[in-house]
């Protein structure tokens, strides 16, 4: 939200461009439309770059945590099952 309200000012709409004076003359819904996705996505993208970013560091984080192998589960699991039966 931070940054696309920094983008939000920083980056206004440009509304100089002779082609979009154009477009709002002759179209005004679409230049208006223009207008709209221009400030949604100051918001969106980012929220997306964002959440691939974290995403990333939290995959790549995975990898460094510490690993149970499989058989010394399997050894554990068959000693307190014939510690539980045996009984």
């Amino acid at each position: 939200m931070g940054t696309g309200l920094y983008l939000f000012y920083a980056r206004p709409f440009p509304e100089t461009p002779v082609f979009l004076h154009v477009i709002s003359i002759r179209a005004p819904r679409a230049f208006l439309s223009f207008r709209y996705l221009y400030t949604v996505c100051l918001f969106t993208t980012p929220y997306l770059a964002y959440l691939g970013i974290f995403s990333g560091l939290y995959i790549a984080t995975l990898k460094f945590r510490q690993r149970i192998a499989p058989d010394a589960c399997r050894a554990t699991l068959t000693r307190a099952l014939e510690m539980t039966f045996s009984s």
